[in-house]
């Protein structure tokens, strides 16, 4: 059976759905052609950010829209921000089941968990009933094996994932993608958030494609 479509409209912050003609939208085209640049280009993208309320669960939904929006290919969003999911809100999709019953082994059909969205060519996988228990549980290379699980159609898979200093979530995930993005806000004092990010991505070994400042909520 195809994927069932949420019954509301995704969130107006989705620029390039809303206004895929203006400025922001062709921002994240702009992200979009640098992280295609990169050598070898990745496939699994994780979005992670120093602090808390950066941002970057917006950030992670527009930028799977610009992904999707080349119509090369199907896209996955998946939702890996367990204890505090964002993104069901904004893509107007069911909370559950989702990525925590795949960690935790009690996913039956892990394809059958995708949902499809109001933006053509983009699925959505929800962070699952069982976030804050899989959080507690994540080991290195369960990432991994989660998103091995899923179907191998996607071109490009964006993954929305905590703040990489408040949790050890980000330690256990970054390791298991192909490149991770760190998102900045440069007021209140958040280098100093960002900064550690970079250092916890590092010693975890992921390969960080870059940092972009965002303004966007």
């Amino acid at each position: 059976a195809p994927p069932s479509r949420a019954a509301e409209r995704v969130d107006e912050r989705l620029v390039l759905l809303r206004d895929p003609s203006g400025e922001e939208a062709e921002q994240f085209r702009k992200v979009r052609a640098n992280l295609l640049s990169a050598r070898p280009t990745p496939r699994t993208i994780l979005v992670t950010s120093g602090a808390p309320a950066e941002g970057k669960s917006l950030f992670a939904a527009n930028l799977a829209s610009a992904f999707a929006e080349t119509g090369q290919g199907d896209v996955l969003l998946v939702d890996g921000n367990l204890r505090t999911p964002e993104l069901p809100a904004l893509m107007a999709a069911r909370t559950a089941p989702g990525l925590s019953e795949i960690l935790l082994d009690r996913a039956h059909d892990p394809a059958g968990l995708v949902q499809s969205t109001d933006v053509e060519g983009l699925y959505f996988l929800p962070a699952g009933a069982l976030g804050a228990e899989a959080a507690q549980t994540l080991s290195p290379k369960a990432l991994r094996a989660a998103l091995e699980r899923l179907p191998q159609r996607f071109r490009a898979v964006v993954i929305d994932a905590p703040c990489a200093v408040e949790f050890a979530d980000v330690s256990l995930m970054a390791p298991d993608v192909d490149g991770v993005v760190l998102v900045v806000r440069v007021e209140g004092g958040r280098r100093t958030a960002s900064r550690k990010a970079v250092q916890i991505l590092e010693g975890a070994q992921a390969r960080v494609l870059g940092a972009v400042v965002w303004t966007g909520g």
